[in-house]
């Protein structure tokens, strides 16, 4: 017996009792071209590689000699009995009259009691054209007979080698066939999982679940949905199934395709968090943008309400209405400053440019007088207050970045003041192992848990924040934790709903040197009264508002509208005691003016003046020969102050 007789054994497990639409059915998935004729020679199917081969576009009916045995022999004539026949060399008349010449290998199958002969159709005409070259057509008809025994053999297993996993039940559940695929997702060898029913892998679901899933399929015909799969190692993975009932010999059998998409529900779920997130973020940005939009028309429109007032009706006011409204506006004016700022400090605390600086000063002189201005900002709300400091920490002179410290506790205290109405406010400082924990406390409403994992984040404020008649615009603690960590810290919260709230950190410190008796740092007590003072500007409002000012101090003033200006005034003018250089000015800047005063004349003090007020540009303008630095907007005091010093300097 040859190996392909051997191979098309496969045809006898072909039940008899098929009918032959499921046979047709089954015929058609092979990739050869074959015929099936009855014991009278009358074809009864033929596939559509048979038909594609002769150029026929249907062979029912016709009798296989007539339609593609030659005249001289006819294969269909010489079929054996329990035996496969062997291949037989003959010609095969297509429908426009050539002929091509053909093996034919013929087969004697039962069906539903009745015989039939099933011919596959092996085309070798270009071999027996070719035949001087019979090396190579020998090995290309070995490659295709390997071919077509491969084909054959998934004949027998239908779905053996699909590319999903397969399986085939029973009305039951039974398992009746499966292939590599569905071994090798559910972890089973072939013989369990053909012992095993369903509802095995699947004791995530109930009974009754699967059951109206199987009456589903059978009702619809054919059915995809999403269901889980319980792994012989217990591992449970999320499917997707095409299902799709079939009647085989009377019976109801389900044959589904089940892809494991347990990867894809998850890229899902994570998509689904990422959008959630952008979405939150997209809330959070429409949110900050109203309420920026807030806190800066709000304040503006106090500023320039009163001052509509104080233009159009100054004279009727009595001195009081008008010192009332010039602190309106000032206190405005300090929100407005404020808002600004915050926003400028997360850019700068964001992109790294926050350098540490390195001050000496009395914490407790410092503390008391903030505490103090909270007391006056909030007294309308009732709130008793108590500071409590390391003994160890009074009287020294400690070593940190100071602005950033005091920046940070200047934002928690503002907090606790604000957001609570008759509580008891803590301010606890304490000395450990060469660390300075911080704690303000309250025992007012609390945070609630959802809000405590967020309070951090930018843009973001609690409901109970939300309520109060006074906010910001949720970058204060976001700040405070950045600064905290620039410290040497890292800035933590706890809070009982009910019960209050505690912030607190721990920063390093140096203990510098103690106090003077008085414990107050000095000022110098000098005045201006005489001096000539250079102020290089070209805003005419920022130059008439210094102009004011010094004036009011009995200083003389000199303008200039650029450097080039500034130049010629200080070359002009032996009086001058002190420059205030604006940085940014046009035909030449601040800092190339200053560079070219420098170059003829080392003593004369020079102010930087700017609204860049960065760490960064700080430092550069000292490079240029500067000897101080006035932000823009700078208050009366600090501006006194300064000049003050840099003249007695």
């Amino acid at each position: 017996m040859t190996e392909f007789q051997r191979k098309l054994r496969i045809l006898d497990f072909i039940p008899n009792s098929f009918t032959k639409k499921e046979l047709f059915k089954i015929l058609n998935k092979i990739p050869v071209p074959l015929a099936m004729v009855d014991s009278n020679q009358d074809i009864v199917f033929a596939n559509q590689q048979l038909l594609n081969l002769g150029g026929f576009s249907n062979l029912k009916g016709e009798t296989c000699k007539s339609s593609f045995c030659n005249s001289i022999s006819c294969s269909c004539l010489a079929i054996p009995g329990e035996n496969l026949s062997d291949k037989i060399k003959t010609g095969f008349v297509k429908k426009d009259g050539t002929l091509a010449i053909v093996n034919k290998i013929a087969h004697k199958l039962a069906l539903n009691n009745k015989e039939y002969t099933l011919i596959f159709i092996i085309d070798i005409t270009e071999e027996e054209k070719l035949k001087k070259f019979q090396d190579v057509i020998i090995k290309e008809k070995s490659i295709a007979e390997k071919k077509a025994l491969k084909e054959t053999e998934k004949f027998e297993f239908l779905f053996e080698n699909f590319g999903e996993a397969l399986y085939l039940l029973n009305k039951k559940g039974d398992f009746i066939k499966v292939n590599k695929k569905a071994l090798k997702h559910l972890g089973y060898s072939k013989e369990e999982l053909l012992s095993m029913n369903v509802f095995d892998i699947k004791k995530t679901q109930s009974i009754s679940k699967v059951c109206d899933l199987m009456e589903a399929v059978k009702k619809k015909g054919n059915l995809l949905f999403e269901t889980n799969h319980v792994t012989k190692k217990g591992k449970i993975k999320t499917v997707e199934i095409a299902s799709s009932y079939l009647n085989l010999n009377g019976e109801d059998h389900y044959f589904s395709s089940v892809r494991d998409i347990t990867l894809r529900k998850k890229l899902e779920s994570d998509l689904l968090i990422s959008r959630e997130k952008a979405q939150e973020s997209e809330k959070l940005k429409s949110a900050f943008l109203n309420n920026i939009s807030h806190q800066i028309r709000t304040p503006l429109n106090g500023i320039l309400g009163f001052l509509d007032i104080l233009e159009h009706d100054f004279s009727n006011l009595t001195p009081k209405e008008r010192a009332d409204y010039f602190n309106i506006i000032r206190d405005n004016s300090n929100k407005l400053l404020n808002t600004v700022e915050d926003i400028l400090e997360v850019s700068k605390l964001n992109s790294g440019q926050a350098k540490l600086k390195s001050d000496c000063f009395s914490l407790k002189i410092n503390l008391e007088k903030l505490i103090e201005e909270m007391k006056q900002t909030y007294q309308a709300n009732n709130n008793s207050f108590c500071f409590e400091i390391d003994p160890d920490l009074e009287n020294i002179m400690i070593k940190t970045d100071k602005d950033m410290l005091m920046r940070v506790l200047k934002s928690l205290l503002d907090n606790v003041f604000k957001f609570n109405i008759q509580k008891v406010l803590k301010l606890i400082v304490q000395n450990n192992n060469g660390h300075i924990l911080f704690s303000v406390e309250d025992n007012g409403e609390g945070i609630p848990d959802k809000y405590i994992d967020t309070i951090f984040e930018p843009f973001t404020q609690t409901e109970y924040t939300l309520k109060q008649t006074i906010n910001g615009i949720g970058l204060g603690l976001t700040i405070s934790k950045k600064l905290v960590n620039n410290l040497g810290g890292d800035l933590k919260v706890e809070s009982l709903p009910g019960k209050g709230t505690r912030f607190y950190f721990s920063i390093p410190y140096k203990n510098e040197s103690q106090l003077t008796k008085t414990g107050k740092l000095e000022v110098p007590n000098k005045s201006l009264i005489g001096k000539t003072i250079l102020i290089a500007e070209d805003d005419l409002i920022t130059y008439m508002l210094l102009e004011t000012k010094l004036k009011a101090e009995g200083c003389n003033i000199v303008h200039a509208i650029n450097g080039n200006e500034a130049i010629k005034q200080f070359e002009s003018n032996k009086l001058i005691d002190l420059i205030i250089m604006d940085i940014n000015m046009p035909e030449m800047d601040g800092l190339e003016a200053s560079k070219t005063i420098r170059e003829t004349c080392e003593k004369i003090p020079i102010l930087a003046h700017s609204a860049f007020v960065h760490d960064e540009c700080k430092n550069n303008y000292l490079k240029y020969g500067f000897n101080g630095f006035l932000n823009k907007p700078t208050d009366t005091n600090t501006l006194i102050k300064t000049i003050m010093a840099c003249i007695k300097n």
